[in-house]
């Protein structure tokens, strides 16, 4: 069974992602929060991959998820990357004649409407509503402040690689610096939902406060996790 939500039946409040990774990551910050059963017909909210952004924003998509049976809360979390503006104005676009209330700037701490269908829809842009980046980037002021000398060395390191040769792309450095800093803790290279149910990450970080406050309205959550 899986710990991300139901996989038949009414889906009442769903998470649109990019992919697997978020999938996880999500749940592992989300159950120290919330009250996250491990059954998957009882888990609070369905989360689904699309597979990448492109096929997350694809009107298509979204217009079909609009129309599904028994969605009250649609969610929607994707990466910045480097065009935040640009992501916003995009999803906007989308879903202007289902949410025709959004705003025109994204706020800092995310957007929730109710449209005037019924759905309730939430938008959150990677990492945090304003900056370049991505779930990388979040994750990685989750690091604990105790182990920040190790995570300077690991940034070091990555110079290093990248002087040597390393192919990895410049737009994925912040994925290399997370992996790079999960490979030399104990057990090495855990994925990142898992970092985050073990506390390798740190879910109760400051700057994870604002993604947990808009999660807990959009879905109307309470109660705490493990």
């Amino acid at each position: 069974r899986s710990r991300f939500g139901s996989m038949a039946g009414p889906r009442p409040k769903q998470l649109l992602v990019e992919g697997t990774d978020d999938l996880y990551a999500v749940v592992g910050l989300m159950e120290h929060h919330v009250v996250w059963h491990r059954l998957t017909d009882r888990a609070p909210v369905f989360i689904e991959p699309a597979g990448s952004v492109d096929e997350l924003l694809d009107a298509t998509y979204l217009s079909t998820k609009f129309k599904e049976s028994g969605l009250d809360i649609l969610g929607i979390m994707i990466d910045a990357d480097d065009r935040p503006a640009s992501r916003w104005k995009s999803f906007r676009s989308l879903c202007h004649h289902v949410a025709p209330n959004l705003p025109a700037e994204l706020p800092a701490d995310g957007v929730i409407v109710d449209c005037p269908t019924g759905l309730r829809l939430g938008f959150w842009l990677m990492p945090d509503c304003r900056s370049d980046g991505m779930l990388e980037t979040f994750l990685r002021h989750l690091v604990p402040i105790s182990k920040e000398p190790l995570w300077e060395l690991a940034q070091k390191s990555l110079q290093d690689a990248t002087t040597l040769g390393a192919p990895f792309r410049e737009a994925h450095t912040h994925k290399a610096s997370i992996h790079t800093w999960l490979a030399w803790q104990d057990p090495p290279g855990e994925r990142l939902g898992i970092a985050l149910t073990k506390k390798i990450l740190d879910p109760h970080a400051s700057t994870a406060a604002p993604f947990v406050r808009w999660f807990k309205e959009l879905y109307r959550l309470g109660g705490t996790g493990i």
